[in-house]
C-alpha cells in the first residue's frame, strides 16, 4: 500500500474530552516531550496533547497494520510532525500511545 494513498484516509481518533476548550493535559515527568504533546505555556511542567499529532500517530500505527515498515513510517510521522523520529522510537510510541491509552 501506498503511504502517500493512506495519509488521506479519515481517523478514528477522538479526544477523550467532550469540551474542545480544554485541551487534555497530563503531568510532565522527564526531559523529553513526547511526541504527541507539548509543553504548557503557563505551567512548564504540564504536558497538553496536540490531537493533530495524535491523528497522525494512529494513522501511522494503520501503516504498521498494512505491512510498512516501522523505518519508512517513522519518515513519513517525522515529515508531518517536525519532530524526529526512528522507526525503533515509532515502536515505542505506539506501545505508549495505543497500549497505555495515553
Amino acid at each position: 500500500m501506498s503511504m502517500q494513498k493512506s495519509h488521506t484516509e479519515s481517523s478514528s481518533y477522538h479526544p477523550k474530552t467532550m469540551d474542545e476548550e480544554k485541551p487534555i493535559t497530563r503531568r510532565r515527568v522527564g526531559r523529553v516531550i513526547p511526541l504527541g504533546y507539548k509543553v504548557s505555556e503557563e505551567d512548564d511542567r504540564v504536558l497538553i496533547q496536540i490531537p493533530e499529532h495524535m491523528e497522525l500517530i494512529y494513522k501511522a500505527k494503520k501503516f504498521i497494520e498494512n505491512n510498512c515498515s516501522y523505518k519508512e513510517t517513522a519518515e513519513w510521522l517525522s515529515h508531518h510532525t517536525g519532530r524526529k523520529l526512528t522507526g525503533m522510537g515509532l515502536r515505542e510510541v505506539l506501545k505508549r500511545v495505543i497500549n497505555k491509552g495515553w
